[in-house]
Parts: C-alpha cells; sequence; structure tokens
C-alpha cells in the first residue's frame, strides 16, 4: 500500500454564478486546489529549458500526484519583486501537446 499526503497551499472559488464549491460532507471539491509556486524569472532561453527540466517536472510531480489541477507560478525580479503570474494547468504541463512547457524537454511523466 502507499498513502500519500500533501499540504494544499490555497483554493480558488468558483466564480461562475451558481457553482457549488462543495461536495456532499461540505468540504472544498478539488478542482479548487490551487498550488503557490515562486521562482526567480528566466532572462535567457537556457534558464527557461532549465526551469522545465528540473523545476516544473517536480511541480507537475507534487500537484499531479495528489489531484491538484492548477498551478500558479510567481516571477520575481533579483530585488524580489513578484513581475509576472502564470497559470500552470497540471495535465497540460505533463503532457507532450504544444501548450506544455514541457513539451521539448526528455521526461516521459506517463512512464
Amino acid at each position: 500500500r502507499l498513502m500519500i499526503a500533501a499540504e494544499i497551499d490555497c483554493e480558488e472559488k468558483s466564480s461562475r454564478a451558481g457553482d457549488n464549491t462543495t461536495d456532499a460532507t461540505g468540504r472544498s471539491k478539488l478542482a479548487d486546489y490551487v498550488e503557490l509556486k515562486t521562482m526567480r524569472r528566466p532572462t535567457k532561453e537556457f534558464h527557461w529549458r532549465n526551469a522545465h527540466e528540473q523545476r516544473f517536472c517536480k511541480y507537475w510531480l507534487q500537484s499531479y500526484l495528489v489531484g491538484v489541477p492548477t498551478i500558479q507560478l510567481g516571477l520575481r525580479d533579483d530585488s524580489g519583486k513578484l513581475v509576472e503570474i502564470m497559470k500552470l494547468e497540471t495535465r497540460v504541463l505533463g503532457s507532450r501537446s504544444q501548450h506544455s512547457p514541457l513539451r521539448n524537454v526528455r521526461w516521459d511523466p506517463f512512464v
């Protein structure tokens, strides 16, 4: 047996009118959970490649295993100021689709 536990960074309430965001027990639906990450904003192409090969694989693994569908990635400058926010969909992050940042990485999340 394998037991997996995770801490959830936050939840994002649905903005759709009338959308029920809790299950029958009153707990938030898994689809509302969000993982928060920050990193220094890459300035060169090889910085992005390294982020994809190293960080994004870890981000995908951490979120995919527990079913968190969204990762909010804050990019900061050298002084620590938040300069950009990227929304990453976990299911796309681990795919080979043209929209995945991992599409050119020699890493297969489904092995």
